[in-house]
Protein backbone atom coordinates (compact mmCIF):
# COMPACT_ATOMS: atom_id res chain seq x y z
CA UNK A 1 0.00 0.00 0.00
CA UNK A 2 1.30 3.48 -0.60
CA UNK A 3 1.43 6.37 1.58
CA UNK A 4 1.30 9.60 1.48
CA UNK A 5 3.40 12.30 2.22
CA UNK A 6 4.19 15.77 2.21
CA UNK A 7 7.74 17.89 2.91
CA UNK A 8 7.72 21.12 5.25
CA UNK A 9 10.93 22.90 5.66
CA UNK A 10 11.38 24.89 9.01
CA UNK A 11 13.71 27.82 7.36
CA UNK A 12 11.15 28.86 4.85
CA UNK A 13 7.99 28.57 6.81
CA UNK A 14 6.61 29.21 10.64
CA UNK A 15 5.87 27.08 13.11
CA UNK A 16 1.93 28.07 12.96
CA UNK A 17 1.82 27.94 9.14
CA UNK A 18 3.42 24.35 9.22
CA UNK A 19 0.95 23.08 11.94
CA UNK A 20 -2.28 24.41 9.67
CA UNK A 21 -0.29 22.55 6.81
CA UNK A 22 -0.17 19.23 8.81
CA UNK A 23 -3.24 19.26 10.10
CA UNK A 24 -5.13 19.71 6.27
CA UNK A 25 -3.01 17.32 5.07
CA UNK A 26 -3.81 14.71 7.77
CA UNK A 27 -7.34 15.27 7.28
CA UNK A 28 -6.79 14.16 3.56
CA UNK A 29 -5.00 10.89 4.75
CA UNK A 30 -1.30 11.68 4.41
CA UNK A 31 0.63 10.32 7.06
CA UNK A 32 4.31 11.03 6.16
CA UNK A 33 6.49 14.28 6.64
CA UNK A 34 9.95 14.67 5.17
CA UNK A 35 12.17 17.67 6.70
CA UNK A 36 15.58 18.93 5.94
CA UNK A 37 18.00 20.67 8.44
CA UNK A 38 20.40 21.35 6.40
CA UNK A 39 19.72 24.70 5.38
CA UNK A 40 18.96 25.79 8.81
CA UNK A 41 21.18 28.74 9.97
CA UNK A 42 20.51 29.22 13.90
CA UNK A 43 22.21 27.73 16.82
CA UNK A 44 21.77 24.25 17.86
CA UNK A 45 19.78 24.18 20.98
CA UNK A 46 17.55 26.03 19.04
CA UNK A 47 17.47 23.91 16.21
CA UNK A 48 17.15 20.85 18.73
CA UNK A 49 14.09 23.35 20.61
CA UNK A 50 11.99 23.75 17.52
CA UNK A 51 12.23 20.51 15.96
CA UNK A 52 11.27 18.58 19.23
CA UNK A 53 8.04 21.31 18.78
CA UNK A 54 7.70 20.40 15.46
CA UNK A 55 8.33 16.33 15.55
CA UNK A 56 5.56 16.64 18.95
CA UNK A 57 2.68 18.26 16.49
CA UNK A 58 3.30 15.74 13.75
CA UNK A 59 3.27 12.75 16.10
CA UNK A 60 0.09 13.90 17.90
CA UNK A 61 -1.29 14.23 14.16
CA UNK A 62 -0.08 11.05 13.22
CA UNK A 63 2.22 11.33 10.74
CA UNK A 64 5.88 9.97 10.66
CA UNK A 65 8.87 12.08 10.39
CA UNK A 66 12.16 11.59 8.64
CA UNK A 67 14.73 14.31 8.35
CA UNK A 68 17.75 14.71 6.64
CA UNK A 69 20.67 15.96 8.39
CA UNK A 70 24.67 16.98 8.30
CA UNK A 71 26.81 14.82 9.70
CA UNK A 72 28.07 17.24 12.00
CA UNK A 73 25.10 17.92 13.13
Amino acid sequence: MHRLGISVYPEHSTFEKDSAYMELASKYGYSRIFTCLLSVKKPKEEIVKEFKQFVSKAHELGFIVAADTALLF
